[in-house]
């Protein structure tokens, strides 16, 4: 089913007749762009929190994604069809996403969504190093599912609302690189280490970073750039 999906996007992307680029002559290559996505980055306050917290996130929680089908049949003992069910579910519940992170914007502000999500992420996590049985590991996954989902999506528009509207496309595209590499490196990271850890020590392990993660960043993160100082009058 995948290789078809991946294979369908192939010809989807094959039969695009628009030139992708903007008619721009000083467009530059990928380099130029990253340049002032990283620029736009480390100089707007808002965008610079955004970032940094959802790398240290990244490196903090991301193991527990990438582990998780080991732990489901080693840990648990699901059998592969149990497996299915916990994983499907969980990724059924991204169509909750943009109603659920539309209600809450409204109502707690998109900052406090995205450490909200951190937090609940960190804590599904623990709660996955004690389950022992399907249904809770089932329901603990979509919580989970639903709060990465909502978290990461809110801070990927808020990080484009805070870009300079001029360089949308290179800040977007260096962001999701920044992502892309943290989630990697924190992958990696949690499977080398379970060559030497438990799982569930390791989940535990993995659940108390991304609380720290959104004790220690999300303050800063919820009460946004310092407001500039009206100048003295004369």
């Amino acid at each position: 089913m995948q290789c078809a999906a991946f294979g369908s996007a192939t010809l989807c992307a094959l039969a695009i007749r628009s030139p992708l680029r903007p008619p721009t002559p000083n467009f530059g290559g990928l380099r130029e762009a990253m340049r002032e996505g990283i620029d736009v980055i480390r100089d707007t306050p808002m965008v610079r929190r955004i970032t940094l917290t959802t790398l240290v996130w990244n490196l903090a929680f991301y193991g527990a994604e990438a582990l998780v089908v080991p732990f489901l049949r080693d840990v648990i003992e699901l059998d592969g069809q149990r497996v299915g069910w916990v994983l499907g579910v969980g990724s059924l519940i991204g169509i909750a996403t943009g109603p659920m992170i539309m209600w809450l914007e409204g109502r707690i502000g998109p900052a406090t969504v995205i450490v909200a999500g951190i937090a609940i992420s960190g804590a599904a996590v623990l709660a996955l190093a004690v389950s022992t049985a399907f249904w809770e590991v089932l329901i603990v996954w979509v919580v989970l599912s639903l709060a990465q989902w909502v978290s990461f999506t809110t801070a990927i528009g808020e990080r484009q609302r805070h870009a300079p509207a001029h360089l949308q496309a290179r800040v977007g595209i260096t962001g999701r690189a920044i992502a892309i590499a943290s989630m990697t490196a924190g992958a990696t990271g949690a499977s080398v280490l379970a060559q030497v850890v438990g799982l569930r020590a390791l989940y535990a392990a993995m659940g108390i970073a991304t609380l720290l993660v959104a004790i220690v960043l999300g303050p800063r993160l919820v009460r946004g750039p310092a407001p500039v100082a009206a100048p003295a009058s004369s």
